[in-house]
């Protein structure tokens, strides 16, 4: 039976539909971890400024999102998941902040605590 390999967090899950073939790495945390992590202080990015209302919205789905879409910044490195090429592009912001949940990407979302934008370098 083939399963998600975890890298973030080593768990692995029964990789469905198929439940057969070669076993699938996955870059994302299982869902306990997740839950786990709630709560938690961040060091994070994010390209664009949050917005005012604290609350993300999903473009893709179209709904609102428990608190704001943000990269993980781990040892130095952002982490980035899901569909973000074309968001790179956008300035560069950085802060802390709690985890509140998790996008539709992967992505922590979180309460803001502190947040400043980073100047571009020449």
């Amino acid at each position: 039976m083939a399963r998600y390999y975890r890298h973030r967090c080593s768990h692995t899950s029964l990789y469905k539909p198929w439940k057969s073939g070669p076993d699938v790495p996955c870059g994302d945390l299982c869902s306990a971890c997740k839950e786990a992590r709630i709560g938690e202080i961040i060091e994070f990015a994010r390209h664009g400024k949050a917005p005012a209302s604290g609350i993300s919205h999903n473009a893709r789905d179209r709904t609102a999102e428990a608190g704001v879409s943000v990269y993980e910044i781990v040892k130095g490195e952002i982490q980035y998941c899901g569909w973000w090429f074309s968001i790179a592009e956008r300035p560069l912001y950085r802060g802390k902040g709690e985890v509140v949940g998790w996008g539709s990407d992967g992505e922590p979302l979180v309460s803001i605590i502190e947040c400043g934008r980073v100047e571009a370098r020449p």
